[in-house]
């Protein structure tokens, strides 16, 4: 949560991040596809997170 309250993204690798997002993406199509509602809400709060960060970095 601090890089969302000080806007410090200077201990993110890009790369990384962005992958790692991908990941979660993916997952997300999991749960989509396997009608599992959980796994939808987990990856979909965690991917509406990592985009907003991944939207910062840029």
């Amino acid at each position: 949560m601090a890089i969302l309250a000080y806007c410090d993204l200077s201990g993110i690798s890009l790369p990384m991040y962005a992958l790692f997002t991908l990941g979660v993406a993916l997952w997300l199509s999991y749960g989509l596809a396997m009608a599992s509602a959980p796994i939808v809400a987990a990856n979909a709060v965690t991917l509406v997170l990592r985009l907003k960060i991944l939207e910062m970095r840029r």
